[in-house]
């Protein structure tokens, strides 16, 4: 460890000075896409966590067999059929929850107050 700050700035200076030749190009390693793959990027010195955050309620992946109607029915309304099901369920079963679709189109109504409707 340098003596003195002065040590340690003439130091860099000669670091900063320096030309890697050839001869050293041996010395470094290739940075290949499984290096890259491998490395954990930093921000202000803490990782990063890369991905999806962990739920506090995790779903559960079941195999579940419903009538072809009903299956078409939430499918037609596009991308998060799978949810709006989910969501359905919950309804069914008196159970709350925050995502439910206004979309009348979108095979669920939301719970507006805690009594069931007639359809």
């Amino acid at each position: 460890m340098p003596g003195s700050k002065h040590d340690l700035d003439a130091d860099l200076a000669r670091l900063d000075a320096h030309v890697i030749g050839p001869e050293e190009y041996d010395d470094i390693p290739e940075l290949t896409d499984e290096w890259f793959a491998k490395a954990i990027p930093h921000i202000g010195g803490k990782p990063v966590v890369r991905g999806r955050p962990k739920s506090a309620s995790p779903k559960q992946q079941v195999t579940l067999r419903l009538d072809g109607d009903v299956l078409e029915r939430f499918r037609a309304g596009g991308a998060g059929w799978q949810s709006r099901i989910n969501e359905a369920l919950r309804q069914a079963v008196g159970i709350a929850y925050g995502g439910f679709s206004e979309d009348p189109e979108r095979g669920i109504d939301p719970p507006h107050d805690q009594r069931r409707r007639p359809r």
